[in-house]
Formats: C-alpha cells, sequence, structure tokens
C-alpha cells in the first residue's frame, strides 16, 4: 500500500513527487502510519492555503473545496501574484469545473512545474493522495524555490540555529520534535520574542512546540500550520517544510529590508547633521555680524575727555574689551567659520546642495575688518592722546612750579610798591634805591622765565581737549598783565626814590655789588632748584634723554654758581658791619647749592633706569606683536587648510590627523608658538605695560583663536569619522564572508567553482536571498549572459543584495519597499517598520513625512 501510494504521488508531483514519493517509501510502514500522513497533510497544507485565502474562500474540506477548481485558482494567483486565465465563477456542471481545472494546471505548467499523470478528472473525482502531491509541489515551487530548494532551505535552518545549546537540526522532522529548534530560529532574527531559552527544557516537548508556534503566529503573523502533537510524535517533513518556508520568508525579507532602513537611516542623518550644523552657523554669524557691527559703532562714538585720567580710564575699559569680549567674540568668529567649513565639506562630500547661508562668510570678513580697523584707529587715537595729554600734563605741572615763584615775587613787590615808603635818610634811600634795581634786574630775569612760561603754556594749550592746557593759557596772560602793572609800578617807585637820592649817592660800592652779585645768584639757584624739583611723571624717554645729556651743562652752572658763592663769602666777610647777615647767607647758599648738585645726581640716576625700563617694556611689546602676528598667520592658513580639503574621505582623515599634530601635538608648531607668546605675554605683564602700541593681538584672543582652530579640527574629524562609519555600516563582516564562500561550497556539488540556476537558487535559500525565480533569473542574467557563476561572481550578487547605498536612488528603494506599492506611508507604518532601527528615526520621519509623502520627504531632504 504504500509502495502504491509513493507511486501515485510520483506521478501528481513529476519529480519533485518522485522525489518526495522514494522519502515516503521509506517512511510509511503500514496502514496507521499512512492515515498519520494523510491526515498531517490534509491539516497543514489546508491550513498553508487558507492563510493566502480570503475569507470567503477558506478550505474545511481539502478534496471537495479544490474540486472545482475556483479555491485552487485564487491560491495559485495569491501566491504567484498572476492572473491564472480565465476562470468559471459559478461552475455547476463538471465540465465547468474540469475547464477551471484545466485553467490551473496548465498556469502550473506554465510555471516550470512538471505534472506527471495527473489531470483534472482526478481533482474532482477527489483523489486525496495526488490532491495532496499536487499542493506539495505548488509548496515546493512557490515556497521552497523548487523540489532541491530543501537543500539550501536546510542549509539556511542549520546555520540560523547553530551555536544554541541541544540543538542541532539534521532534517526537517526528528530535529524539532523537541520544540527547542522553533525557539532558537526565533531568537536568532528576533531575540525580543525569547527571552529564556537557556530555561527551555527537552523533555517538555509539546510545551516547548505550543509556545513556539503561538510566538510566530501572534508576534510574526505566521500561521500555526502545524500541531504540538503532530510535530512530537509523528512529524511529517512535508508539513514541516511548509511551515518552516514561512520563517525563511520573514527573516530574508526582513533582512532585505533592514539593508534597506539603513540607506534611509545614514541619509536622514547626513541631513539631521546639516540642519543643526546650518542653523548653529546661522544663529553665530548673525550675532558675530550684529556685535562686530555694534563695536564698530561704539569705537567710531566721539568722547569728550579733558583729562588724563579719563584718558587713562577708556584705555583701561578698551583694553578690558580687548581681553575679555573681543576674544569671545573672536571664539563665535571662529566657531561660525569652523562649522561653515565643516558644513561645506561635509555637503560636498555627501553630494547636498550647495549651503548660501543669510550671513556670508564674506559678510563677516568685511565686518571683521572694519571691527579691527575701527579698533586699531580708536587704541591709536586714545594712545595718541594719552601720550599728548601726559605731555600737556607735564608741561602744566613745569609751569605751576615756575609760575608759583614768579607769582610769589609778585606779590611781594606789588605790596612793597603799594607801601611807597623811600626812607628817611640818605642810606636808607640809597639802600631802597639798590633794592629796586635789584627788582629791575629781577625783573628782566623774570621776563625771561616769562618767555618760558609762554612756551610752557602754549605748549599745553596747543593740546586739544585738555582742561589744564586751556588754564594754563588763562594764567599765563593774566601772570602777564600781572608783570606788565608790576613794571609800572616799578618805575613810577624808581622815580620816587630818585627824587630822594639826593643824599644817598655815597652809597658802598661793595654793598651795591654784593647784593647785585647775591641777587644773581639767589636767581640761579632759584633756577636750579627749579630744575631738580621737576616732576618726570609722564616724561617720555626721549625727555628723560634730554634731563641726562643736560646733567653735564647742569654741573657746571652749579660749579660756577659755588665758584660765585666763594667770591661773594670774601665780600661779605668785608661788609660785615653794614650786612651782617651776608655770611650766613653765603654759607647757606653754599650749603643750598650742593644740596641741588645731589639731588641732580639723583634724579639722573632716576632717570636713567626709568629711561632703561622704558626701553625694555618697548622691547617686550616689539616682541609679543612679532610673535602674535607669526600665530595668527598660523591660525588662518590652517583654517584655510581646513576649508580646502579634498580627496577621499580616508585621505581626507590622514590630512587632519596631520593638521591635528600641528596645531595641538606637543612637537606641533602651534603649541611652540603658543608656549612663546605665553612667556612673551607674562613678561609684559611683570613690566606692568598697559596696552601694547605694536598689535592689537592680545595673548587671550590669540588663545581663543587657538582654542576655535582646535575645535574646528575637531568638528572637521568628526564629521569625516562620521561619513566613514556610514559607509562601513554598509560593508559585509569577514564572518558573513565566510558564510557566502561555504554556501557557494555547499552546491557547488561537482567542485568546478560555478554555480547554474538551480544551484543558485538553492545558494540563495542557504544565504537567506529571498527571490522569485523570475526576479532571479533576470539579475543573474543581467550579470551573467551564460547564467553560470563563479564564487566572485556570486559574492558581488551577494552584497548587491543585502547592501543599500544612501543615495537620493537608494532612499526613494527603500521607502518604496516600505510604502508596499502605496503612494504614501501612513505613521503607524513608519513607526512600526524603523522603530526596531532607531526610536528617534522614526520619530523624526513621522514628523516631517507630510501626509506619508515620502517622495517629496526625500526631495526635501537631499536639498540641504
Amino acid at each position: 500500500a504504500a509502495a502504491a501510494e509513493a507511486e501515485a504521488e510520483a506521478e501528481a508531483g513529476g519529480a519533485g513527487g518522485r522525489a518526495a514519493a522514494m522519502a515516503s517509501t521509506r517512511n510509511v510502514h503500514n496502514e496507521q502510519d499512512r492515515e498519520a500522513w494523510i491526515g498531517i497533510q490534509r491539516k497543514t497544507f489546508s491550513r498553508w492555503a487558507n492563510q493566502y485565502l480570503p475569507a470567503d474562500s477558506k478550505i474545511e474540506n481539502l478534496v471537495a473545496d479544490l474540486a472545482d477548481g475556483l479555491v485552487l485558482s485564487r491560491l495559485l494567483a495569491k501566491i504567484s501574484g498572476e492572473t491564472v486565465g480565465r476562470v468559471n465563477k459559478n461552475p455547476r456542471m463538471d465540465i465547468q469545473k474540469l475547464e477551471n481545472l484545466n485553467q490551473c494546471l496548465d498556469f502550473i505548467k506554465q510555471h516550470d512545474i512538471p505534472l506527471v499523470n495527473i489531470g483534472s478528472s482526478d481533482i474532482l473525482k477527489g483523489n486525496e493522495k495526488l490532491v495532496l502531491g499536487l499542493l506539495w509541489t505548488i509548496i515546493l515551487r512557490f515556497e521552497v524555490a523548487g523540489a532541491d530548494g530543501k537543500a539550501g532551505l536546510l542549509l539556511w535552518l542549520q546555520r540560523s540555529t547553530k551555536g544554541y545549546a541541544g540543538v542541532e537540526v539534521k532534517d526537517f522532522t526528528s530535529s524539532w520534535k523537541d520544540g527547542l529548534a522553533f525557539h532558537a530560529l526565533i531568537h536568532r532574527y528576533r531575540p525580543d520574542l525569547v527571552q529564556n531559552f537557556d530555561s527551555l527544557q527537552a523533555v517538555e516537548a509539546l510545551s516547548n512546540c505550543d509556545s513556539a508556534f503561538a510566538i510566530a503566529e501572534e508576534h510574526l503573523g505566521i500561521a500555526r500550520l502545524l500541531d504540538p502533537e503532530d510535530v512530537v510524535n509523528s512529524p511529517d517533513e512535508k508539513s514541516q517544510v511548509a511551515y518552516l518556508s514561512q520563517f525563511f520568508k520573514l527573516f530574508a525579507s526582513q533582512a532585505k529590508l533592514d539593508s534597506k532602513l539603513k540607506a534611509v537611516n545614514n541619509a536622514v542623518e547626513v541631513t539631521r547633521r546639516h540642519d543643526e550644523w546650518s542653523a548653529q552657523y546661522e544663529a553665530v554669524s548673525q550675532k558675530v555680524l550684529k556685535e562686530a557691527q555694534s563695536k564698530c559703532g561704539w569705537l567710531e562714538k566721539e568722547e569728550a575727555l579733558s583729562t588724563t585720567a579719563q584718558v587713562k580710564e577708556a584705555l583701561d575699559a578698551f583694553d578690558q574689551y580687548m581681553k575679555e569680549t573681543k576674544p569671545a567674540l573672536a571664539a563665535q568668529r571662529a566657531e561660525a567659520e569652523g562649522v561653515h567649513t565643516t558644513l561645506v565639506s561635509s555637503k560636498r562630500n555627501n553630494n547636498r546642495p550647495e549651503f548660501v547661508p543669510q550671513v556670508s562668510l564674506e559678510e563677516i570678513v568685511r565686518a571683521w575688518d572694519q571691527l579691527e580697523q575701527d579698533e586699531q584707529g580708536y587704541e591709536r587715537k586714545m594712545l595718541d592722546k594719552f601720550l599728548a595729554f601726559q605731555m600737556a600734563d607735564h608741561a602744566v605741572s613745569k609751569f605751576n612750579a615756575k609760575s608759583a615763584t614768579v607769582r610769589a615775587w609778585l606779590d611781594e613787590k606789588v605790596a612793597l610798591f603799594a607801601a611807597a615808603e623811600t626812607g628817611s635818610s640818605v642810606p636808607e634811600v640809597e639802600a631802597n634805591l639798590e633794592v629796586h634795581t635789584a627788582f629791575e634786574n629781577r625783573y628782566a630775569l623774570h621776563a625771561t622765565v616769562l618767555d618760558d612760561l609762554r612756551a610752557l603754556s602754549t605748549k599745553a594749550g596747543a593740546v586739544e581737549g585738555h582742561a589744564g592746557g586751556q588754564k594754563v593759557l588763562q594764567e599765563m596772560e593774566q601772570l602777564a598783565t600781572r608783570m606788565e602793572e608790576v613794571k609800572a609800578a616799578g618805575q613810577a617807585h624808581r622815580e620816587k626814590l630818585e627824587a630822594a637820592l639826593e643824599a644817598e649817592k655815597t652809597l658802598q660800592d661793595k654793598v651795591k655789588d654784593y647784593l647785585r652779585r647775591v641777587d644773581n645768584l639767589d636767581f640761579q639757584a632759584d633756577k636750579l632748584e627749579e630744575t631738580v624739583k621737576t616732576s618726570d611723571e609722564g616724561a617720555t624717554a626721549a625727555e628723560m634723554l634730554d634731563v641726562e645729556e643736560s646733567k653735564a651743562a647742569f654741573g657746571q652752572e652749579v660749579d660756577a654758581a659755588e665758584r660765585e658763592t666763594e667770591s661773594l663769602q670774601q665780600l661779605a666777610e668785608e661788609i660785615a658791619s653794614k650786612k651782617p647777615d651776608a655770611v650766613e647767607h653765603c654759607k647757606q647758599q653754599k650749603d643750598r647749592l650742593a644740596s641741588i648738585r645731589s639731588a641732580m645726581e639723583e634724579r639722573c640716576a632716576n632717570l636713567s633706569a626709568l629711561r632703561t625700563e622704558e626701553q625694555k617694556r618697548d622691547e617686550l611689546s616689539r616682541q609679543f606683536a612679532d610673535l602674535a602676528s607669526a600665530f595668527n598667520e598660523f591660525c588662518d592658513a590652517k583654517n584655510n587648510a581646513l576649508g580646502s580639503l579634498t580627496g577621499s574621505l580616508e585621505e581626507q582623515k590622514e590630512s587632519l590627523g596631520k593638521l591635528r599634530e600641528e596645531v595641538v601635538g606637543e612637537g606641533g608648531s602651534g603649541m611652540q608658538q603658543l608656549a612663546a607668546l605665553n612667556s612673551a605675554s607674562e613678561a609684559c605683564d611683570e613690566a606692568n605695560i598697559v596696552a601694547n602700541r605694536h598689535t592689537t593681538h592680545t595673548i587671550y584672543s590669540l588663545r581663543s583663536e587657538h582654542e576655535q582652530l582646535v575645535k574646528a579640527v575637531k568638528r572637521s574629524e568628526e564629521a569625516v569619522q562620521a561619513q566613514l562609519i556610514a559607509q562601513k555600516s554598509l560593508e559585509i563582516p569577514p564572518e558573513r564572508l565566510r558564510e557566502i564562500q561555504e554556501t557557494f561550497n555547499v552546491f557547488d556539488v561537482d567542485g568546478d567553482g560555478k554555480l547554474k540556476l538551480s544551484e543558485v537558487k538553492e545558494a540563495c535559500l542557504g544565504a537567506g536571498i529571498d527571490l522569485e525565480d523570475d526576479e532571479l533569473e533576470a539579475r543573474m542574467r543581467a550579470r551573467k549572459p551564460d547564467m553560470i557563476f563563479t564564487l566572485d561572481d556570486f559574492i558581488a550578487f551577494f552584497l548587491a543584495e543585502i547592501q543599500s547605498g544612501d543615495s537620493k536612488e537608494d532612499v526613494v528603494a527603500a521607502l518604496e519597499t516600505v510604502a508596499g506599492g502605496d503612494a504614501n506611508i501612513e505613521a503607524d507604518k513608519l513607526r512600526s517598520t524603523f522603530s526596531p532601527l532607531s526610536q528617534d528615526l522614526a520619530e523624526y520621519l513621522v514628523a516631517n513625512m507630510a501626509g506619508g509623502d515620502y517622495r517629496a520627504f526625500v526631495d526635501q531632504i537631499f536639498s540641504r
């Protein structure tokens, strides 16, 4: 009976049927086994067919429901995706049913499925053995890629369950009886559905099978074609092949879809990075432009400053701006330039449209150049004003010192002339005349001082805006007026004295000579004392040098005054009876001149140290300025290098590594220059240099410039690395490549290193690639017209099937797959498809794919 049944099945299924019949001959030993076999296949094949059939065509009685050809035609149309042909929709007569069945059999033959010794009458009459054989043949053709496809399916199942404890798949029957292999298969591709595999026990076979079938039905949408009891007690190969092929179709298609989803993910990640960088650049660039323009207005505004203290306060505020505000603004500018460079490079590398910002780099550069021009102009203007005000202060100080002596003398003479005393005796009158002569001599001397004072007041008053300069001009005019008044009063007083001189002609010549000479000496001593008491605060190095160079002449004047004192001391001793205080006065004058000489020595010594310090400060300023200029050129050159990176991503990565080493490496030029700048800046600080007149750069702005350059290099490296990772995510792992080679070798039975179409079909199954026969044939012919694949051909074919690029066309193709033929993709479908890959990506797609229009969405993201 078993042999007869196997023969009938062979007639129904052709080559595939004969192969299956040989297996059945070995397995069917008695009537009881036969009935069990038929019952299991009847249930499994009915359930398998029902998962494809509409609700109004579900099979309840397999043989009877297929007899009119309607259900069979609908089944064939669904699993093939084609039209079976013209079928009678309401067959009542046998002839109509036979026509329907003949139409179905012709359709099967057209798909290269050989049918032997089975006709429409066999199906109409309900020959169950032939009906089951026919369905098995259909399953093999459309689910397992042909009669020999079981080998490929078995290889795929073995690889999918490899490494699981207690699982060793050798066939489609006994290897699955304890249910562990079903759980291992599900866990391999959906580990979230089987979280307790290690706790499963082989002795609980029924429970294991039931839970695996339930998981597959509930979470994977795979119909429960098998009953646990059948699998455990009497597993049927055909039934289990039909069931296990559903897992292959699901997981193989999902693997292909996952590859395509990566293309969407990569493209979206690029766009999101571009959006982030674009927003960052727009925000920072607009802020930099606005701040630069605002600071230009501040620097160009004229300030009403009238004192050196006010100018110093303005310079301090400018220095604070250059130390704190400007470096922060420079950092923002560098950030904008760095982000712009990174964005432009990434867009170029990813074939995206050119970045057109609201504020161009050229606008920022122009505004920045104007700002630095205004800064230099402002600092130069304020430094010039500061130096001019210091000069004016010095002149005012000298004016006040000199004018104080003149005022005191004028006050004394005004009081004297106001008293109008001429004397009551000849000696008194003569004495008064001598005093008046001394006044006239002193007046002439003070007139020369008045010229000096006028020069000082003119010098101070010439400094525009200096309050002290205007004041001394007014005081100078008042002093000149008083001098004229005193001169007139003195002339009048002389006339009065001369009128009373009649008895005064015998005045001792020596007293007269003494008074004249000692008065000159006193004046000379006063003048020398004024010189040594003059303040050097605010004096320039040149003025200090003038004072030092006049030291010798000053010493000669003191020598002359001391000689005159010695001479007068002898004269004073001779006139001691008439001028008792003369000797003491000469002694005091001698001490005074010694003190003046000592004070001048001390002043010159101090001036030498001050001038040396000033020269040192100027040299330190120049050294820092030279280093700053070189470092600024270095940073500009490296920023330009960042913006002009070319070549492959690997070449760009190598170039960035070298650039980073130059910028931040211990032996790199950047760190060496920065260390030298730090030392130079510390030297300037120790020298108390307030403003460096040789450069606008500060150590703070240069550090900030270097920090921003480092950040720009890092951003560029991260961008290139992200693109490299995106590329490498599409490459095939080495272990996967080994599996492909092993698969090729398994189906290269004759060992000639070549696979023909039928062998490639099986190899695709073993490698987890699910393709329709006509699609596989078309792709194989496109690659090799002779329809023969070598190992290299098969690897290239496999890579093309599992990998997906991230070009615009790749992303559209991936989303077309997700859409499944629909024009739009619903939000729920986007979430269910992309959430396993990335929840964030899924929500981004939902939020940005308006109305589910994926083509418009792709156009949008590739425009940025």
